[in-house]
């Protein structure tokens, strides 16, 4: 039996691009009045605006704000009052935009298992996560590869999807702003009858990028192996 425990975050990015529909929404929790606007919005990307909005302000017990549409074409904002200006600009940015149908985002997953010693090269599954499994050699020393699972879907942007691969597990929010990707992964892995570790992270990600989320090592004694969860997301 294998037991899943987080060692080290290979990769978080966090860096945004310039481009005015990457919008950042700015927060000083500390000094912030909580403040209630309502914002005028094309009836026909109500929905989606409001969606994004809602993610970016964050979910769940996270969650610092509250996107709702009133109508069919105004959006209620609850949030800090430094959140209202990156609120303005992506709506902004949005309207400017047009009523282009938001994108699809192809999200895609792997497992992957990592035994240490000298590799007799990529299986054929995994040869295209190259340059992706060179970050974990760097750190890490020679490894040899296999593939446990792998899970894609497709989601429209803003929008949640459910992972349901043979052993992943879990689900992911995203949305594409620019030629990048905000993406909030909550990914767990079902691995014989052990119980589940879940991992739970949010990433910025360019467009088609891979991605190693995490590393975790399997805790038996005798064990010396490792797994991996890989992502990518693709807009299209």
């Amino acid at each position: 039996m294998r037991y899943l425990t987080p060692i080290v975050i290979l990769l978080l990015a966090t860096a945004c691009t310039g481009d005015t529909r990457a919008v950042d929404i700015p927060i000083d929790p500390g000094k912030d009045p909580f403040l209630m606007q309502t914002y005028a919005v094309p009836a026909e990307a109500a929905d989606e605006i409001s969606r994004s909005i809602a993610f970016l302000l964050g979910g769940g017990d996270q969650s610092i704000g509250r996107a709702t549409v009133i109508g069919t074409d105004r959006i209620a904002i609850a949030a800090p009052a430094s959140a209202h200006t990156g609120v303005r600009q992506l709506i902004e940015a949005a309207i400017e935009g047009g009523s282009e149908a938001p994108p699809r985002i192809r999200v895609e997953y792997w497992l992957i298992d990592a035994e240490p010693g000298a590799p007799d090269g990529l299986p054929a599954t995994l040869a295209e996560l190259e340059p992706a499994l060179e970050a974990i050699v760097t750190s890490l020393g020679p490894m040899a590869f296999d593939r446990i699972d792998y899970a894609q879907h497709i989601l429209q942007s803003g929008s949640r999807a459910e992972v349901d691969g043979r052993v992943l597990q879990g689900n992911v929010n995203a949305v594409a702003r620019g030629d990048r990707i905000v993406a909030d992964f909550r990914l767990l892995a079902v691995w014989g009858q052990g119980a589940p570790q879940p991992l739970s992270t949010r990433v910025d990600l360019q467009d088609g990028e891979l991605l190693v989320l995490a590393v975790a090592s399997d805790t038996r004694e005798e064990a010396t192996g490792f797994s991996a969860f890989v992502v990518r997301a693709t807009t299209f």
